[in-house]
């Protein structure tokens, strides 16, 4: 959290001429709930199977560049 990889991304995305995606932003528009509002109803395993369902339908765009939360790799369909 705060390392900049929303911010790289979209520099990176604007200098390759790729769609940018933030994972968390695309979890928190499609459901309409904040990420601290999932977690707190959720739990963490309610917010890695939205963030799954959310990687799997935004990768499904190639190519692409996509920003994730760094808990991202637990989850072996989306490593």
């Amino acid at each position: 959290m705060g390392a900049g990889k929303s911010s790289i991304g979209g520099h990176l995305a604007k200098k390759a001429r790729l769609p940018f995606f933030d994972s968390d932003r695309e979890i928190e528009e499609r459901s309409g709930a904040s990420i601290d509002w999932i977690f707190a109803v959720e739990g963490e395993p309610g917010y890695r199977l939205r963030e799954k369902k959310v990687i799997l339908d935004i990768t499904q765009t190639t190519p692409l560049i996509l920003s994730t939360g760094g808990g991202t790799i637990t989850i072996p369909e989306v490593r």
